[in-house]
């Protein structure tokens, strides 16, 4: 047997056992390179600057430096391509108004950071996702390498909330997890033998759980049979599970907008208010309302509603570091380098690191990507696109949706870490369908890139216009 049927064998044999968002087909090495460098970011989370200690390079180390080497070598190539291909397009896209916001916290990085070291090796690294996804979707097919993407981080997601859920129940016991949780133990510091870099929080294991229950859910109501349910059941309940060992409230309020959301694309407004009005049935028919509350609020400490578990200090903080630089911000990591703490909300996480100027670019990311979801048909349900897309934009807009609740009350996308590899192939999506939907023609950066790409192969310059068939003003002739 040749590679290229054993590659065939193993291809058919997992898209008959795993679901639609963890398998492509056509999947070839042109596609494998850029996962690659996708997965290297993913290896890289909770690694920080390196090196951490003098001598030898260690493993964290190692991690450490991945994001600088996907910015490095992703960008070099996709500025050769540039070279062989028409300018930028002047079409906005979510890619490049999150290059601005990072342009522009770079140059704040450059003239007024107090800490240019590290507040340059944590921009390289915010670029790195924004390359890795163009380096993706270069090619033809584009809208397949975008759905890629945001398949491949599902299937990431489901993974480490599993693993998350079994180190909980190997290091604790099944028995000792709802005394860790009343005491908010769980998840906290590093359990012995664990390294802490691969330790993680209870807002980031809740935000796991949380994306994980929102596709397990998404599988759930697809499914036509009990017998292709029932899996579907089980990492539902461990997800709920987690959600709820992790006590966190961030991740409490975004599964708030974004179960209803679910229940309605998936099976319309009736049966959105009957999962609404059942619940709180059986909340007040338990006689369990002030103990939900008390959960889902946890007012133990004093003050502690009133300044959103104590975030309140850290935003005044923050605002008054902001007038030091009011326009183009701080740079990168200023948070830590001026404060010593994480900002918690996005939006003044951008206004701290860039500016006025930068936050513009970075609120204006974020409103394309629902303005996007809007004009494809969210208050319809997506009922007239294409089966191929309308799943993954259910999906996309339930995650987009438990995202934006999180930018609140975490830094959600602001700076490199799990939120913004979940963000950006998910923008970046939606936008490439919404463009095709309505030009009949692909986004319109995606498309410079694919010219790009093309040239450069046959060794020749594309014309400085596109083909008449992919100008927008000729959809419809």
């Amino acid at each position: 047997m040749s590679l290229g049927e054993a590659w065939a064998a193993v291809r058919g044999r997992a898209e008959r056992v795993l679901p639609s968002w963890a398998v492509e087909p056509g999947l070839g090495l042109a596609a494998l390179l850029p996962l690659m460098a996708w997965l290297a970011l993913w290896g890289a989370l909770n690694a920080g600057p390196w090196p951490k200690s003098p001598g030898a390079l260690t493993f964290e180390d190692a991690r450490g430096l991945l994001p600088i080497a996907v910015t490095l070598v992703v960008g070099s190539a996709l500025v050769a391509w540039s070279r062989e291909a028409r300018p930028w397009p002047a079409a906005l896209t979510p890619l490049a108004i999150l290059g601005g916001y990072a342009a522009v916290a770079l140059l704040a990085t450059l003239l007024v950071s107090p800490g240019r070291r590290e507040s340059g090796y944590w921009g390289l690294a915010f670029l790195g996702p924004l390359l890795a996804c163009a380096w993706a979707v270069r090619g033809a097919g584009s809208l397949a390498a975008a759905r890629r993407l945001v398949r491949v981080n599902w299937s990431i997601v489901v993974g480490v909330m599993l693993v998350l859920f079994t180190i909980g129940l190997v290091v604790y016991g099944l028995g000792r997890l709802p005394s860790l949780v009343a005491q908010h133990r769980l998840f906290g510091t590093a359990p012995p033998g664990v390294v802490p870099a691969l330790w993680i929080n209870a807002n980031g294991a809740g935000r796991f759980a949380a994306v994980g229950l929102l596709l397990a859910a998404a599988m759930l109501l697809r499914a036509r049979r009990w017998a292709a349910r029932l899996p579907w059941l089980g990492l539902a309940a461990v997800a709920a599970l987690l959600v709820v060992y992790t006590m966190s409230r961030s991740t409490l309020a975004g599964l708030a907008l974004a179960l209803p959301l679910l229940v309605f694309l998936e099976r319309g407004p009736r049966a959105t208010l009957a999962m609404l009005v059942g619940g709180l049935a059986v909340v007040v028919a338990s006689g369990k309302g002030s103990a939900v509350l008390d959960y889902a609020v946890r007012t133990g400490a004093a003050g502690d509603v009133a300044s959103v578990g104590g975030r309140t200090g850290i935003w005044d903080a923050v605002l008054r570091e902001f007038w030091g630089s009011p326009v183009i911000g701080l740079g990168f990591h200023a948070d830590r380098i001026l404060l010593a703490q994480q900002v918690q909300d996005a939006w003044l996480h951008a206004l701290l690191q860039a500016g006025i100027l930068g936050t513009a670019f970075f609120v204006a990311a974020w409103a394309l990507g629902w303005l996007g979801l809007w004009r494809l048909g969210l208050r319809r349900r997506f009922l007239g696109l294409a089966p191929e897309h309308r799943a993954p934009l259910v999906e996309a807009s339930v995650v987009l949706a438990f995202l934006t609740v999180r930018s609140v009350s975490e830094s959600t996308g602001a700076f490199f870490g799990v939120d913004l590899l979940l963000l950006v192939p998910l923008l970046v999506y939606v936008h490439a369908v919404w463009a095709a939907q309505a030009t009949g023609a692909p986004d319109p950066l995606v498309a410079w890139l694919r010219r790009g790409a093309q040239a450069s192969r046959r060794g020749e310059t594309p014309a400085v216009e596109p083909p008449a068939g992919e100008r927008p003003s000729d959809a419809g002739r």
